[in-house]
């Protein structure tokens, strides 16, 4: 008898995905590219159980207290380790390639809110899936 319905063999995933960054003003792709670990892969649960470790540890010696600006350190380390590459991006000629400190700088943070999304987008991450 041959199944009927969804087949969830069709729902494999990869550990990585690529995606080409956009101008946060046109929409348009600037021609660097960022490789990050989805939020099914062991990098990215590994990633999560030490964010909320150290997010725990913070919070019991001060008195059950988390600065913002902590916990925005703990997401940029999070979202940095779940990076894998990135590529085509500089600054004054010089080829940028600190993930953590890219994601820290004000001015890019269109490129930190991008790898977020895709992270969190399980679609991007499906073999064969138009969301790649």
């Amino acid at each position: 008898m041959k199944a009927t319905g969804f087949d969830l063999a069709t729902l494999e995933q990869e550990d990585t995905a690529t995606i080409q960054l956009v101008h946060p003003g046109t929409g348009d792709e600037i021609g660097a590219s960022v490789t990050v670990y989805g939020q099914d892969s062991d990098i990215f649960k590994e990633a999560s159980r030490k964010y909320k470790a150290r997010y725990q540890a913070f919070a019991f010696k001060n008195q059950g207290k988390v600065t913002p600006a902590y916990e925005e350190q703990l997401d940029v380390e999070k979202v940095a380790r779940c990076t894998k590459s990135i590529d085509g991006l500089s600054d004054k000629g010089v080829p940028l390639t600190d993930v953590a400190d890219i994601f820290a700088r004000p001015t890019l943070k269109f490129i930190y809110e991008q790898v977020v999304q895709k992270i969190m987008d399980r679609a991007g991450f499906i073999k064969g899936s138009s969301a790649k």
